[in-house]
């Protein structure tokens, strides 16, 4: 392996005040559990090929 991108996100739309801890847990599981995850898994296989992680974010919730 030679580079792993992390390149996944979700948004859910609401405010403090309306979305749930479900939908909560969900952004986070999907938009930073995921990414640490795929690196844990990634980082002896890049050790070795002296590999890299690229690592993609959105602007998207600035705009909404």
């Amino acid at each position: 392996m030679d580079v792993l991108v992390n390149c996944g996100g979700i948004l859910v739309k609401g405010t403090v005040e309306n979305t749930t801890l479900e939908d909560y847990d969900h952004v986070m599981n999907t938009n930073l559990r995921s990414l640490f995850y795929m690196s844990h898994l990634a980082v002896p296989h890049l050790i070795k090929t002296k590999g890299n992680i690229v690592n993609v974010s959105s602007l998207l919730s600035q705009r909404t």
